[in-house]
């Protein structure tokens, strides 16, 4: 795992004003163990280096057998013993054991087509002398950050918007509003946007071609195939088949040089993620788990139960959090507003389990693939009602239900339906209803909170999620959506960056595309059957915990805040945000102000905000 920065530049431009050392030392966490360069008149590529595989041979930039080919990459590639070989059959001649060298072969072999071998994680750049052109590429599901920028002297990039402003001080720091517009609605900012209108992010499962300093083309790989429904595969065969990838996927991603261990939530997925760690290895793993003390918030019990299961050898982390300890380092690292909690748990897991390994496993993307959210239930619930034509009768069952609690309950007075998102899910159709279950602020709310510049500016979040509905239908319409939005933009941005703010690499075998594909394959009946999601997870691996191990409610990986924002924080994030000057000019002072009056209510609002507040003068933009 590593940092990666360069430039192509424009035949008119030149370097004067660049700065690719003090770009590089913005990097030095994501890669401690080393710094390489490679510079022509007009390309210079950098990297710092985690050292995971090939410690002795595998530093970057690296080049081919004559030098015509010169790579920077930040991921690893988990078959590459297996590509390695084949390109050896085929004649290829290696200087390394590095899974960074079989890029370049195969890149030799196959041009742009070389991603299709690939399994693992991955942002790289790879300058081709010959034919004068720079491809970068980005994995099919996004674990690795890669941004750039193209303006007067040609194109620039790196694993961070912070590098790209320290490497380039003439990038304009202008905010992009219809990117903050996204940022309130869904807590981050989704590619290929970013908070500024002159950097961008390539897509997962994109690659982009350079030449002379300026884009040729932007073009997608890959794509999660949900048009390739398998009718045949009985639930059995799909269970033992799921079985053999899963375990499989966890295997190669076990190939390290370095100590590993595991990131242990105590929920299903990091749960079976050890546990098949433990079959495969044979031996105790090292597994890490954190918790706030905060009821709803803490799963260390059910960790611990795991790790006794699967005779770990257990770390747990007792934390305090000191938030203004994290957020002025995570504000830095991820160059744009973040408002997503659960970065507060996640760096620090990061923090304490990089004290012991260099690299930890993962249970990211199960949820997603599987649906395990709440939602998945909820929006097929009422997708059944409406083809049962019941849609209005439940309507009616809610508003008496809700009338009866009043009657008889005085502190539910205040409660009218529609009062949940489901309830209000019920009048939404089409795109509408799904966005009303992911979007922080909706439509009623920004118009009470924005002002002017932000109201001319608003984009359509219903069309955003319509254009991310692929070929899906039915439940696999939505899973697609938090593969393509959630997952890739909140889940793994955050664990990429708080896992290399502290130098710690994490892999996940769910994130495994073959497993994905094979997923997005099966009948969706297979992963939510009623109330049950991940129905095929539960079923394959059930045997290998205690009955009744998976019937526990989910708990969220997030921070406590609305009991934070009732002490000492919350005051300071009313200061901070009423006193920001930008905060000012895009939002009404009296709604921001009425946030406030409910915090238990709007503390994942009022959190949105704050670090909106914070990233303003880190970046010093200005509205």
């Amino acid at each position: 795992m590593c940092g990666i920065l360069g430039y192509s530049l424009d035949p008119s431009g030149d370097a004067r004003g660049l700065d690719p050392a003090t770009g590089l030392d913005t990097l030095g966490r994501r890669g401690p163990d080393g710094r390489g360069r490679y510079a022509e008149e007009r390309v210079w590529l950098g990297h710092t280096r985690l050292s995971i595989i090939d410690l002795s041979t595998g530093d970057q930039p690296m080049a081919n057998e004559d030098g015509s080919l010169q790579i920077v990459f930040n991921g690893e590639i988990y078959n590459y013993v297996e590509l390695r070989k084949e390109l050896i059959d085929k004649g290829h001649k290696f200087g390394t054991t590095s899974d960074t060298e079989v890029i370049l072969h195969l890149y030799e072999e196959h041009g742009s087509g070389c991603l299709a071998h690939l399994r693992g994680m991955f942002a790289f750049a790879l300058w081709d002398r010959r034919q004068g052109i720079l491809f970068l590429a980005r994995d099919r599901m996004g674990v690795k950050p890669l941004v750039y920028h193209e303006g007067p002297r040609g194109f620039s990039f790196a694993s961070e918007i912070q590098a790209l402003f320290a490497l380039d001080r003439e990038i304009p720091r202008e905010c992009d509003l219809p990117a903050l517009d996204h940022y309130l609605t869904l807590q981050y900012i989704p590619s290929p946007m970013t908070a500024f209108r002159a950097v961008r992010k390539l897509s997962p499962a994109h690659y982009l071609i350079v030449k002379d300093g300026r884009t040729r083309s932007v073009n997608r790989y890959w794509d999660i195939p949900y048009d390739r429904l398998d009718p045949r595969l009985s639930f059995p065969d799909a269970c033992e088949r799921m079985r053999e990838i899963f375990l499989e996927a966890t295997r190669i991603r076990l190939r390290s040089d370095v100590p590993f261990g595991a990131f242990l939530s105590g929920g299903i997925d990091s749960s079976i993620v050890v546990a098949a760690m433990s079959r495969i290895l044979g031996e105790p793993v090292r597994t890490f788990s954190v918790g706030f003390g905060v009821k709803g918030y803490d799963e260390l019990g059910r960790a611990k139960e795991v790790a006794l299961a699967c005779a770990t050898e257990h770390t747990e982390f007792r934390v305090e959090a000191n938030v203004l300890e994290v957020i002025p380092e995570a504000i830095r690292a991820f160059g744009e507003p973040f408002g997503d909690s659960s970065i507060i748990p996640t760096y620090y897991l990061s923090k304490m389990t990089s004290k012991h390994v260099k690299v930890a496993l993962t249970g990211d993307g199960g949820d997603e693939t599987f649906a395990g959210y709440k939602r998945f239930r909820q929006l097929m619930f009422i997708e059944r009602l409406e083809r049962l034509r019941l849609l209005g009768a439940w309507k009616a069952v809610r508003r008496l239900g809700l009338w009866s609690e009043r009657m008889v309950n005085p502190r539910r007075r205040d409660k009218a339906f529609p009062l949940t998102r489901e309830d209000k899910a019920l009048f939404l159709a089409g795109v509408e209803r799904y966005a009303g279950f992911v979007s922080l602020y909706n439509a009623a709310d920004k118009e009470a909170l924005y002002g002017p510049l932000l109201r001319e500016t608003r984009g359509d979040v219903a069309g955003y999620w319509k254009d991310r509905s692929g070929d899906a239908e039915g439940l696999s319409r939505y899973l697609y959506r938090e593969q393509t939005g959630f997952l890739p933009e909140d889940v793994l941005c955050k664990v990429d960056i708080c896992s290399m703010l502290n130098s710690l690499e994490c892999r996940s075998p769910l994130l495994d595309h073959v497993l994905v594909e094979f997923a997005a394959s099966l009948p969706g009946e297979y992963k939510l059957r009623g109330k049950e999601g991940k129905f095929i997870f539960r079923k394959t691996f059930g045997d290998w915990f205690r009955p009744g191990f998976f019937d526990a409610p989910k708990v969220g990986f997030a921070a406590p805040t609305h009991v934070w924002l009732k002490g000492e924080l919350g005051d300071l994030c009313r200061n901070e945000i009423l006193t920001s000057r930008p905060l000012g000019r895009l939002l009404k002072r009296d709604a921001v102000v009425e946030l406030f009056h409910d915090v238990e209510s709007n503390h994942k609002k009022i959190w949105n905000l704050f670090m909106l507040s914070q990233w303003f003068p880190a970046f010093r933009v200005d509205i």
